[in-house]
């Protein structure tokens, strides 16, 4: 979009068709010689907690983890607890990890709820660790 171009901080801005741009990037790019990444090895599971000790998000998580189907689609919400989850919960599908970006809390149950309804042959899951769960409830009661 040349208006966005136009607005946008950067010092160089591209207006193309993707595919023509990288083909001609790709024939004017030397190739490199370095070997593919390794692929990404999820932290072993946390040991279970010992009697009078608390359980973690990282065992929640896990568990969710071990329990999830491919096509799952997992609304983020748990913002202390977020490093832990993208490190357990591996996206295999599109659209299988989404994030809202505006900062409310609350939302990511009715939202995976709304989200299976739409996309119908899925799993979907708030993933609402911290505070935000209690604010989903007083949202939702509030309402009613």
């Amino acid at each position: 979009d040349p208006v966005e171009a136009h607005r946008s901080p950067a010092a160089i801005a591209l207006i193309a068709q993707p595919a023509a741009a990288c083909a001609q990037l790709a024939r004017a790019l030397p190739q490199r010689d370095v070997s593919p990444p390794a692929t990404y090895v999820p932290p072993p599971a946390p040991a279970p907690p010992a009697d009078g000790e608390p359980l973690r998000a990282g065992h929640v998580l896990q568990a969710l983890a071990d329990r999830l189907p491919r096509n799952a689609v997992v609304i983020e919400e748990c913002p202390s607890n977020r490093p832990e989850l993208l490190a357990r919960l591996i996206v295999r599908e599109p659209l299988g990890s989404l994030s809202p970006a505006m900062g409310g809390l609350g939302f990511a149950i009715p939202a995976a709820a709304g989200l299976r309804q739409t996309i119908g042959d899925t799993t979907g899951v708030g993933a609402g660790i911290d505070s935000n769960v209690l604010a989903f409830f007083d949202n939702y009661y509030a309402k009613q």
